[in-house]
């Protein structure tokens, strides 16, 4: 099985080292026809992102990102892993102060935006 989706993930978070203080507990594996990754980045601000990704036979199939404080609390988090009644992008979707929306952002990439967004702003 290719590891460059691992990779490809890897290169994204290079491309935001501008809100990246470092990348730790970065672990990946195959689970039968799935290869998971999972990391927990730390920002600049204190603040740090969990991403979860699964890809079965090369595609992704499951994802979740949840940005969190400094106290490890929910700031958003962004997932597909089920059907969300009254969301129209379900499965994607995202949670932000317990409340489930619809979520244009589907990759990391855009997750990342997001939130180097936010800390520019403070």
């Amino acid at each position: 099985m290719s590891t460059e989706p691992i990779l490809d993930t890897l290169e994204v978070l290079e491309t935001f080292d501008q809100i990246i203080a470092r990348v730790e507990q970065v672990s990946s594996e195959l689970r039968g026809r799935y290869l998971v990754f999972k990391a927990k980045v730390l920002l600049l601000d204190g603040t740090n992102l969990r991403i979860y990704r699964a890809w079965k036979d090369g595609k992704e199939v499951v994802y979740n990102y949840y940005w969190l404080d400094q106290n490890n609390r929910l700031i958003i988090g962004w997932d597909n892993s089920h059907e969300v009644k009254g969301i129209s992008s379900s499965p994607h979707h995202k949670h932000e102060q317990s409340i489930c929306r619809n979520s244009e952002e589907r990759t990391l990439a855009d997750v990342l935006k997001v939130i180097m967004n936010k800390i520019l702003k403070r």
